[in-house]
């Protein structure tokens, strides 16, 4: 690739397509920091670049009447015709980039992501509903914005479907909004001034929420509670569920993780030891460099220290002792972790 990949969406066999192998097979849509949409096969070439946005195209997808939705930093919406493979409907004047999602009612959602409001504020980010309207003579090249929600407090990071329900969207506010298809909140997940939700997406099989945080804790929703956390050693850019159940989270370095219920695909224990200990290693050495706070209930306990033998001297790692996080340091001569005081600093600090 000349550009970053920035989005990916899956297309359906659409048998209204120009090409024969997206009418027989679907494709992949991949979304570029350059402006430009690449529309590949089903084994990953690309057949053709849809041209147009001037700015990273944030997010794709993929309407029930089978065209590709586009949102992008240069703040627009289009809508693509893939049986010409151009743009039929350009909406502009969003507040910076733009998230889409096409949903089963024909209808569009968009997210934005704000504008800048004061010296270290952002504001104004918005929902909004699109439905056809009948200016394009049903072709989809025609929208009518039906709705506009302001009830984000930060920057809108990403929209996804709720069977039987309608959509949530998550945002750096620290919650997640569960919605019907015309925007209307049902519930509310997390709470304002939580750590900035990365990425969203719901498991198919079981309407779990799946929410990607920015301090590499994912947390599995299941009603208004969480079922449960799965810790990585860095922030989670996005997750999203596989065709099997199973969950797969892309995160800084190239790393991909996937995460199953199933206890015949899950990896060997050895596998699962050294996991955990490296991202604890990894998670403990970013909050003692940096002064970030932890989640508490994300550390392992002290009374099972025993458990998380350090592998070199020095090695530092934070642990739950007593309900707060303290910072210790592993002493290789004695083989055992030094207490080095009370881990401190501020949940709201970023780590590079």
């Amino acid at each position: 690739h000349a550009s970053w990949l920035t989005s990916l969406c899956v297309l359906p066999p659409l048998p209204q397509a120009a090409n024969a192998l997206l009418r027989a097979t679907g494709g992949i849509v991949a979304g570029c920091k350059d402006g430009q949409i690449q529309v590949h096969d089903s084994e990953g070439t690309v057949l053709f670049v849809l041209p147009g946005h001037t700015a990273q195209v944030s997010s794709v997808s993929v309407t029930s009447a089978g065209r590709l939705v586009s949102g992008s930093w240069d703040g627009s919406m289009r809508v693509w015709d893939l049986s010409t493979e151009k743009c039929v409907f350009q909406q502009d004047g969003f507040e910076n980039g733009v998230t889409v999602l096409g949903m089963p009612n024909g209808s569009i959602a968009t997210g934005s992501a704000g504008l800048q409001t004061g010296p270290s504020q952002v504001g104004e980010m918005k929902i909004r509903i699109y439905a056809p309207s009948g200016g394009g003579g049903g072709d989809g090249s025609a929208w009518t914005c039906t709705n506009t929600l302001a009830d984000h407090k930060h920057r809108i990071s990403e929209l996804s479907l709720i069977d039987g329900i309608g959509f949530c969207s998550t945002s750096n506010d620290g919650t997640t909004q569960i919605r019907t298809y015309a925007g209307d909140i049902t519930s509310t997940l997390g709470h304002e001034g939580g750590e900035w939700s990365q990425s969203v997406c719901v498991v198919p099989s079981t309407n779990d929420v799946a929410v990607a945080h920015d301090d590499g804790v994912l947390k599995l929703w299941r009603g208004g509670d969480v079922a449960q956390m799965l810790i990585h050693p860095r922030e989670i850019w996005c997750v999203r569920s596989l065709p099997n159940g199973d969950l797969v989270t892309g995160c800084p370095q190239g790393r991909t993780t996937i995460w199953t219920r199933d206890p015949l695909r899950t990896a060997a224990p050895e596998v699962i030891s050294t996991y955990n200990r490296k991202t604890f290693e990894t998670r403990s050495l970013i909050a003692a460099k940096t002064g970030r706070q932890l989640d508490v209930s994300t550390l392992p306990s002290f009374e099972h220290r025993k458990a998380h033998q350090g592998t070199q001297d020095g090695e530092i790692r934070q642990f739950n002792k007593s309900g707060k996080a303290f910072t210790f340091r592993w002493d290789a001569a004695s083989g055992a972790w030094v207490e080095l005081g009370e881990a401190t600093g501020s949940a709201k600090q970023e780590v590079d």
